[in-house]
């Protein structure tokens, strides 16, 4: 999403102006502002692992799922198309084919050689690229509704806005590690590292310095030309990049809750481009409505089959020694694989490159 761009568009909303407001940011940056208000305690904690428990069902593991499901589709006719350029080709064949590949070699090296600190090197892995996914949807998704919008970013302007994101993304992360030390995930221990107090002043002042830039630019432009990018696509950039850098603060609650309003950000976008590509083929033997039905009940179904029932399976068939790796070992793998792979897919699939995407998100 984050290379999306059209200048043959409508000017409208994804599905309204309420419900782009709450999904693709508005909700998460005004849930986040209650809790920061409210004192965080072992009672709460609770509640919310069970609201988020309930909803990853609906909304995080179906935004996983939809991934694969557009990814996939055709996959053999992507890989060789001639009017998809070579480096769109070429991610397309590491997402799907050769990053597979490389995860199992790892996953088996570290199972038979009983490696449980190197596998533990996959959950940074995975919280490093899922932060950086979650910045650069933000971006993708200010620029796709300022699009709609009829405003339209230069390449000076987009540069900016990305090595933004790409900055504040940095200083999370490395806040993230330095407050964390030692993690346990689904079993599995891993340890974060240090950051040299240098080093993030510098980065700190970076991230205000390309802040007040950003903002700057848009003011300007506004001034000469009256031209304003999409409220809601504002929203939505601040509360995808900007509210990582809360987690020293309200870091329980944003670790429960930030996954499910990035998948649910995510998937107005999927819905959209998925209804437009059904619609525009109304002479198909089964009607769109009825497609798109079966498009989310398989959505729902991966995600239960990738999250719960594919590891469930393999620990059955797979003996490994319990008392090094615990007993959710597989559980560990799979969601390490599929949030990484989840980003490497998204990188190839909502690029301006994708003429699939083009047609069918943008249409009216």
């Amino acid at each position: 999403m984050t290379e999306l761009n059209s200048s043959n568009t409508k000017t409208g909303y994804l599905v309204s102006p309420t419900v782009d407001f709450l999904t693709l940011g508005g909700g998460a940056l005004l849930f986040t502002l209650i809790f920061s208000f409210i004192p965080y305690s072992e009672a709460l904690g609770v509640q919310l692992a069970m609201g988020t428990s309930i909803a990853t069902y609906f909304i995080n593991h179906p935004n996983f799922a939809h991934s694969y499901q557009i990814f996939y589709d055709q996959f053999r006719h992507k890989l060789t198309r001639e009017d998809y350029p070579l480096s769109l080709r070429l991610r397309y064949w590491w997402a799907g084919v050769l990053f597979p590949i490389v995860a199992i070699v790892f996953y088996g090296i570290c199972l038979i050689g009983e490696h449980y600190r190197v596998i533990g090197w996959a959950a940074n892995a995975m919280f490093f690229t899922v932060g950086w996914h979650y910045v650069k949807q933000g971006y993708g998704v200010l620029m796709v509704l300022s699009v709609k919008e009829k405003f339209f970013f230069n390449e000076k302007e987009k540069k900016a806005f990305l090595l933004n994101s790409y900055v504040v993304w940095a200083v999370s992360y490395l806040i993230f590690n330095n407050i964390m030390g030692e993690v346990d995930f689904l079993g599995i221990k891993y340890y974060t590292f240090q950051t040299p107090n240098i080093i993030m002043t510098v980065l700190s002042g970076l991230v205000a310095f390309t802040t007040a830039y950003c903002v700057g630019m848009l003011v300007k432009r506004y001034r000469a030309t009256g031209e304003k990018p999409s409220l809601i696509g504002l929203i939505a950039y601040i509360s995808a990049v900007y509210i990582w850098l809360f987690m020293r603060w309200v870091d329980p609650v944003l670790f429960f809750v930030v996954p499910a309003f990035h998948s649910l950000q995510y998937l107005p976008f999927v819905w959209r481009y998925k209804y437009n590509q059904y619609k525009q083929n109304e002479s198909h033997r089964y009607g769109y409505r009825f497609r798109m039905f079966i498009f989310l009940s398989v959505g729902f179904l991966l995600g239960m089959l990738g999250f719960h029932l594919a590891p469930f399976w393999l620990a059955a068939m797979i003996s490994y020694d319990e008392t090094i790796f615990g007993t959710s070992l597989f559980i560990f793998m799979c969601w390490i694989f599929i949030n990484i792979q989840h980003y490497f897919m998204d990188n190839a699939i909502w690029r301006k490159e994708n003429q699939d995407v083009q047609q069918h998100l943008f249409a009216n």
